[in-house]
């Protein structure tokens, strides 16, 4: 079945030229239900036959990334290590806070305590360890309902819903997973009670989220964590909901913005940015936006140019998902009005975090980046250091076709472990899993993402 699928869009690439352009009249959003033919063809071909791996043509984008790494944050910033202890509330105490962001947590039937008892063995010591540790809740959680997920049979989006199991197993009473964005092109997936059904078992759990609010005062009242002297903001928005509407007069209920569209405006995003700032006193502030084009490897050009404006509205931190599959980041670094260079972390997709997707061709690669925050010497809070951790999604099935084993591997150590001919694990690897490995290698060094990135200071 898979060969005639993969014939069947092999003709429609050659029919598109292998991209489709979005048209002036339909500015090209990255969902079927808001799609015309082609660009739906374009789409169901990435998904069922081949992932793009070529950036948008005659862009720049892939010599963009070449040139532009994470290297400079600690001397950018002005950064200074304090002498000794500082006084008890100077705000020139050297307060230092780790965020470890990650990508998509989708559900699936085969996820639970047993096939995921070693999800995390290999980031308990890194990113496990951060203080701050966010990922991006795809669907909502309902318990009354089944659990429904991304299978094989897709032609339109999925009406998906998750499992409290899943949940529990990456939020670890805290422990694990702490901060989840809700705003994604799925949070209306089991429509506006649903949603509600979602928010309150988030809050019976106590896990910070962001994204989704029952009222406007609650969507008003700026999501901040505080931990070791740092206030961080959490801001949260989607790019489509699907083939969903807002119901009339519960606008509030998501936070959407057409973030795919060129020139999107981004007014209400800019007035969250200046709320977090000056009502709720965030030294810090993290924009986790679901956009860009699934199952593509390059963000378009005019998705760059809007990491760079959130940037330069005051956001600190750019994490994105929604692609499915890993994309670059970089530091983006502009002069303000008042003369002063600063700088920020735009990563423009990290895959999927926890998903059994093995037909989606890239999803098995993913990443955690783990980004220092510090306090300077003028009392402000900056980025000093930005680290990448790519990361392998193992998945091992039965006879049946079930994943029965999840685990997230360090994929520089599985790519040494193979390179020394260690195939017998644990896990072990199959010739299969050998080869998917070196084909995502390759991409990853496509991506200039894997180069070591530890800022000097």
């Amino acid at each position: 079945m898979h060969h005639l699928i993969r014939a069947l869009f092999s003709f429609v690439r050659f029919v598109t030229g292998g991209r489709i352009r979005a048209s002036r009249k339909r500015p090209m959003e990255g969902n079927a239900a808001t799609m015309g033919v082609r660009e739906t063809l374009w789409w169901a071909y990435k998904f069922y036959g081949q992932p793009a791996t070529e950036p948008q043509p005659d862009a720049g984008i892939r010599e963009h990334f070449a040139s532009h790494g994470l290297e400079g944050f600690a001397q950018q910033a002005g950064f200074a290590q304090q002498a000794g202890p500082a006084k008890q509330g100077d705000k020139t105490e050297s307060s230092r806070l780790t965020i470890a962001l990650a990508g998509d947590i989708l559900p699936s039937p085969n996820i639970n305590a047993a096939s995921a008892a070693h999800l995390f063995d290999d980031l308990e010591d890194d990113c496990l360890a951060a203080d701050l540790r966010y990922a991006n809740l795809e669907s909502p959680v309902v318990a009354a309902r089944p659990v429904c997920w991304p299978d094989e049979n897709i032609t339109s989006p999925p009406r998906m819903n998750n499992s409290e199991e899943v949940f529990d197993l990456l939020y670890r009473d805290g422990s694990g997973i702490n901060v989840f964005s809700t705003a994604n092109n799925h949070s209306l997936d089991q429509g506006a009670d649903g949603l509600l059904a979602t928010l309150d078992f988030l809050d019976r759990r106590h896990a910070a989220h962001t994204g989704t609010a029952r009222t406007p005062a609650e969507r008003d009242a700026v999501l901040v964590t505080e931990a070791n002297g740092i206030r961080v903001a959490w801001l949260s928005w989607s790019f489509s909901l699907n083939r969903e509407q807002l119901p009339e007069g519960q606008e509030h209920l998501v936070n959407h913005l057409r973030l795919n569209v060129p020139g999107c405006d981004i007014a209400p995003l800019e007035r969250q940015v200046r709320s977090a700032r000056e009502r709720h006193g965030a030294d810090a502030v993290v924009a986790c936006l679901h956009w860009g084009l699934e199952y593509e490897s390059f963000p378009q050009r005019h998705v760059i140019g809007l990491g760079h404006r959130l940037v330069e509205a005051g956001v600190d931190i750019v994490v994105g998902n929604h692609p499915h599959g890993l994309q670059p980041a970089e530091r983006h670094v502009y002069e303000t009005p008042a003369g002063r260079m600063r700088s920020g972390l735009v990563v423009y997709a990290l895959g999927d975090l926890v998903s059994d997707m093995p037909q989606a061709g890239n999803s098995a690669l993913t990443a955690v980046v783990r980004v220092d925050l510090a306090r300077t010497a003028d009392g402000s809070v900056a980025i000093t250091d930005a680290r990448t951790r790519p990361l392998y999604s193992y998945r091992r099935h039965d006879a049946e076709g079930s994943c029965v084993e999840l685990r997230l591997l360090d994929f520089r150590a599985l790519r040494c472990r193979i390179a020394d001919g260690d195939l017998a694990g644990p896990p072990p690897l199959t010739s299969q899993q050998v080869a998917e490995v070196a084909r995502l290698g390759t991409l990853l060094d496509t991506l200039s993402f894997d180069r070591r990135v530890h800022a000097k200071g």
